[in-house]
């Protein structure tokens, strides 16, 4: 068997029997964290157990690379806020709450400052804290996995990254004793596959695991906002990846694409 397949296989294997029963256990902040970072030690204690020189240049964290991918990394996941929002008011799933300090004009009163702050806050202070934990599992599925699938082709190695990403997930967020849990499962399926996608063509676009490790982070940190902001939500409407959560993803995807021209370019 060829050493990277070893790795492959090694990698799987530890990002599985050790996060798989951290996420079944009973949850907490601090395991959240643990679990987010263990596909980042995975990949760290298999390279390091062939050689540890070069071990930063090696896991794509010596290096930015294409310095506009930062600016999507942080504006693309406020676009999946706004248009989530957007699209719920106009299916009628859900209204804004006019009570929400004041950040909207039905409120007939300014933005309070603890609105304003929170808003400023998930924007553009939130997502640096929370890059030291979206950093782990990046480390692990885009910067040691993707590059090692990519002899598969680029979107067969991509779309393989993102379904192990989901599957690897899949107990932190599915409830087997919820009813809806086998319509979570699939929309959960095609939110990994769009998301999934959109970091993956950020890591290949620098060859650098900060830039979807900041988009990850930013898409943590604005994750509340439609929950603070709309009322009266449907179920649907209320799931984080429900429809109304998936349309705008799957735009920037087909934008991707159409931008690719069927190929990634790889940057320096």
């Amino acid at each position: 068997m060829a050493p990277a397949n070893v790795e492959v296989l090694a990698f799987l294997g530890l990002a599985l029997a050790i996060g798989w029963p951290l996420m079944l256990a009973p949850r907490s902040e601090v395991t959240s964290d643990i679990v987010a970072w263990v596909p980042g030690l995975a990949a760290l204690a298999v390279l390091a157990r062939a050689s540890t020189r070069h071990l930063p240049r090696r896991i794509a964290l010596d290096r930015l690379g294409w310095p506009d991918a930062y600016l999507l990394a942080i504006w693309v996941p406020i676009l999946f806020v706004v248009g989530r929002i957007a699209i719920v008011v106009a299916l009628r799933a859900g209204s804004l709450d006019p009570d929400v300090g004041g950040l909207h004009p039905a409120s007939g009163a300014p933005p309070t400052l603890d609105a304003m702050g929170q808003l400023v806050g998930a924007v553009l202070l939130a997502p640096f804290a929370q890059i030291l934990v979206t950093l782990g599992s990046e480390l692990g599925w885009r910067a040691f996995l993707l590059p090692r699938l990519l002899p598969l082709g680029t979107w067969p190695a991509i779309t393989i990254t993102s379904l192990l990403w989901w599957a690897w997930q899949l107990p932190r967020v599915i409830d087997p004793r919820s009813a809806q849990w086998p319509i979570d499962l699939v929309a959960f399926l095609f939110w990994c596959l769009f998301v999934g996608e959109i970091l993956a063509w950020l890591y290949l676009r620098t060859r650098s695991v900060w830039a979807p490790a900041l988009f990850s982070a930013t898409l943590a940190a604005t994750a509340y906002l439609p929950s603070l902001v709309l009322r009266d939500l449907s179920p649907d409407a209320a799931s984080p990846f429900g429809p109304a959560a998936l349309i705008v993803p799957a735009i920037v995807v087909l934008l991707i694409r159409q931008r690719s021209e069927g190929e990634v370019r790889v940057g320096i």
